[in-house]
């Protein structure tokens, strides 16, 4: 199906939805961009932050460490900013990593309590 502007049609969001914290990947396509926003990567973000690590964030989701640094690494990328302080000992957020973890928190809070809404009005007409 096209737009009337003449792009592609997609939808603004795609969940897959798992567990908190065993997120599946959740994307959403910005259309004005062109690009999709990798939740997952974001979600795994947050994930390294909570479970203060890539190695144990990868044990938590099934994931392996370089799963989850690559995801660390595009979303460093995409924002032209660090995120992590790596050492061979410890991973601490940057300034920008602690800001950018706080409204992801936020975010993907509301998007479960968005989907705990839908699946919970499912049974009514």
């Amino acid at each position: 199906m096209a737009a009337s502007s003449g792009k592609e049609w997609r939808p603004h969001g795609c969940i897959v939805s798992a567990e908190r914290d065993n997120r599946a990947p959740r994307n959403f396509f910005r259309e004005e961009e062109a690009q999709i926003i990798p939740l997952g990567d974001m979600s795994l973000f947050v994930s390294i932050l909570d479970h203060g690590g890539f190695s144990a964030a990868a044990k938590a989701l099934g994931l392996t460490p370089s799963a989850v640094s690559k995801a660390v690494t595009r979303l460093e990328q995409r924002l032209g900013v660090r995120l992590l302080e790596r050492t061979t000992r410890r991973i601490a957020p940057t300034p920008e990593g602690a800001a950018y973890a706080e409204s992801l928190r936020r975010i993907l809070d509301d998007l479960d309590k968005a989907e705990a809404a839908v699946v919970e009005g499912r049974g009514r007409p």
